[in-house]
């Protein structure tokens, strides 16, 4: 679902800024970070697998190529679709798995509590079996995980996993997105501050979009 982030001006800088980048490195960019799916000539924006249930696909000469993104593994809201994700890397088949940004909801839970979901839900289990190459790309829900006590666990479960913010395979670009929010660009943590109170209070989203433009 479109919101104030991916219409209007806020889009335009967003790709503006992403097509100057896959441009530059003659590459086609895949990002995540605006939960909705669109295709452009030198960007394709990777829908959310843990609010939308959505993923994307490639056919590589390496094998099949599975793109999650906006996973949010931990919060509620996410749980069934974290679920459907890991039966369909269990019966796909995938040779790699690109894990596009924003894999934890690292803003709202502590790491033990993420520890306790990701055994809950099956996904170190996942990680412990997988013979396949995964790369998680760093987004901004997770931007601290290399520092955290859950790199080294994960990395025990798959020693394998690559962590980066951006990662290339022949033609192809891979980053979240966020660097060229705009909104995160400006305002940083206050951005994100007006929509956790907007969910806290359970306020419309015309109230939320009216919030971040009388504050911008």
């Amino acid at each position: 679902m479109d919101t104030i982030r991916t219409t209007g001006k806020y889009e335009d800088y967003f790709l503006h800024n992403w097509d100057k980048i896959a441009v530059e490195n003659n590459k086609h960019l895949y990002v995540g970070h605006y939960h909705v799916g669109r295709v452009y000539p030198n960007i394709t924006i990777v829908d959310s697998t843990g609010y939308n249930n959505n993923h994307y696909e490639i056919g590589h000469r390496s094998g099949t190529i599975c793109i999650d993104a906006d996973i949010h593994l931990g919060i509620p809201e996410t749980d069934s679709n974290v679920i459907n994700m890991i039966a369909r890397w269990t019966t796909s088949g995938y040779d790699k798995i690109i894990l596009l940004g924003d894999v934890l909801e690292m803003q709202e839970l502590t790491d033990d509590e993420l520890d306790t979901k990701m055994h809950k839900l099956g996904f170190y289990k996942f990680l412990e079996s997988y013979k396949g190459k995964i790369v998680w790309v760093i987004g901004n829900h997770d931007i601290n995980i290399l520092s955290s006590e859950l790199h080294k666990r994960l990395l025990d479960c798959n020693p394998g996993i690559l962590f980066c913010e951006y990662h290339y395979l022949d033609s192809m670009m891979f980053t979240h997105g966020h660097q060229f929010d705009p909104h995160i660009k400006n305002w940083g943590k206050f951005y994100y501050l007006i929509f956790k109170i907007g969910d806290y209070l359970n306020l419309p989203k015309k109230i939320i979009n009216w919030l971040v433009k009388t504050f911008k």
